[in-house]
């Protein structure tokens, strides 16, 4: 996770996995403050001048809804610069619409549109 943000965040990728494991089999629709690895959960860091990227999400969020739960639809933000929307699970399971809908960018400052979905 974001090391610079400890909202809603667990200490260790084992205590969210007991978390991730209580998601009802069959949800259609899921609501995290955080997103899984790898799917709009990219952070940028300027480091003496150079920019780096890092994937920040949660790696066992990812898993549960790769195998397990499997959504039509996940919607988080938490990572305000990764706001958009995708298909990241597609050839692993049903399509999956993941959505980051954070409405504000990294400073806070109110830029991006709401997203809408249709399923």
């Amino acid at each position: 996770m974001n090391p610079h943000c400890r909202a809603f965040t667990c200490d260790t990728e084992e205590q969210l996995w007991e978390k991730w494991c209580l998601i009802p089999h069959g949800t259609d629709i899921l609501i995290t403050h955080s997103p899984p690895k790898m799917v709009l959960d990219q952070v940028c860091y300027i480091n003496e001048g150079e920019d780096e990227a890092e994937h920040v999400g949660s790696s066992t969020l990812y898993i549960v809804l790769k195998y397990a739960v499997r959504p039509k639809l996940h919607v988080f933000g938490h990572i305000h610069e990764a706001y958009g929307q995708g298909n990241f699970f597609s050839g692993y399971c049903a399509d999956v619409i993941s959505v980051n809908a954070s409405y504000v960018n990294e400073r806070y400052k109110p830029v991006n549109k709401p997203v809408r979905v249709i399923l």
